[in-house]
């Protein structure tokens, strides 16, 4: 078992939206994947609701000791996602623990910025591999290579792979999918097949580490 934990404290940053579909292109290809919603708000568990039955299976663990139930839950399992909660509390906390890889989607705006600052400082106090990747870009603007800059001073990488702001997320969202299986959703089906490969890359370098 391998665990991806997908934080932000802030909401609204496209944390829910990359954790089911990460999941999901990863389910797509043969393996055994778990999502973990520990969102209050359980928007991942929504989706799954309203999503076909044999999607990635999606497990609520709400004020859950992440370190003493992930076994139990997820042993079973090769890949396990975890769409954390929109804040910085206990749950938070023992996720970036338990997690082999974090990631930290973050909008390319300042306020979206200083937000990850939190996530980033607890990933490298408990030495949990974190990468950042963006989220929700506006197509043809400079904020996103103006986000890339400011976000090296954190000293954790930003992936290459990212999403874009676009309806094919909110849409595929809505009747319980992903992108990669909703028509016309090419641009997104690519940035999610691009992020899903560059994640397991990373992945596969701090566990074989």
């Amino acid at each position: 078992m391998r665990t991806v934990a997908v934080l932000n404290e802030k909401g609204g940053s496209g944390k829910t939206t990359i954790a089911t579909n990460l999941a999901s292109a990863w389910h797509r290809t043969g393996r055994d994947v778990l999502l973990l919603d520990a969102d209050p708000q359980l928007t991942a568990l929504d989706w799954n609701d309203t999503g076909s039955e044999d999607g990635v299976p999606v497990v609520q663990l709400g004020e859950s000791d992440l370190e003493r139930d992930l076994p139990r839950v997820g042993d079973s399992f090769e890949l396990v996602v975890i769409d954390g909660a929109p804040r910085m509390g206990s749950l938070t906390a023992s996720a970036v623990r338990v997690a082999d890889l974090v990631l930290i989607p973050t909008q390319p705006s300042a306020p979206d910025i200083w937000s990850a600052e939190t996530v980033a400082e607890v990933c490298q106090s408990e030495g949990t591999p974190a990468a950042f990747v963006l989220s929700r870009a506006v197509v043809g603007t400079r904020e996103a290579s103006e986000a890339d800059e400011a976000l090296a001073s954190f000293e954790i990488p930003v992936l290459d792979a990212r999403t874009h702001h676009r309806i094919a997320y909110s849409r595929a969202m809505g009747q319980g999918r992903s992108v990669l299986d909703l028509p016309g959703a090419d641009k997104a089906a690519k940035e999610v097949r691009d992020l899903s490969t560059e994640v397991l890359s990373h992945l596969n370098r701090t566990t074989d580490e």
